[in-house]
């Protein structure tokens, strides 16, 4: 289990543990689908997407120019240059965030600090 995720865990009450992991498995599915949509933008505005193809059609097409290939390639791969750069500095961001979270003992221990245990009545009993 990784840092940010067992400090959740520990920070939720033990009658919401159920609810604490669905929402993180939610959170997860998430941030990995507005990822790859994220990618799939940049590589395509960038011409990409454009270029990927016009590649597929020069392989069946054999009047293409090699000086022409060689642009689309470039052009391929700057696109996915730059969607890759772009998710290497978000998952950057995110290990920036995971490191100035602090200690887990400390997260732990504050939890724990604000947390008060429920007074359970004890039943009278009459003999």
């Amino acid at each position: 289990m990784t840092p940010n995720a067992r400090a959740l865990m520990n920070a939720a009450p033990t009658n919401e543990q159920g609810k604490s992991s669905g929402l993180l498995a939610t959170g997860r599915v998430l941030g990995q689908s507005l990822s790859v949509a994220l990618a799939g933008a940049i590589f395509a505005g960038l011409g990409g997407a454009e270029a990927g193809q016009a590649l597929s059609e020069a392989r069946t097409n054999h009047s293409v120019v090699e000086s022409a290939i060689s642009a689309m390639q470039l052009w391929f791969l700057t696109g996915f240059h730059t969607a890759l750069l772009v998710c290497a500095g978000i998952a950057a961001a995110g290990i920036f965030a995971a490191l100035i979270r602090g200690s887990e003992t400390e997260s732990a221990v504050r939890a724990l600090a604000t947390t008060r245990p429920k007074q359970i009545p004890i039943p009278k009993c009459d003999l």
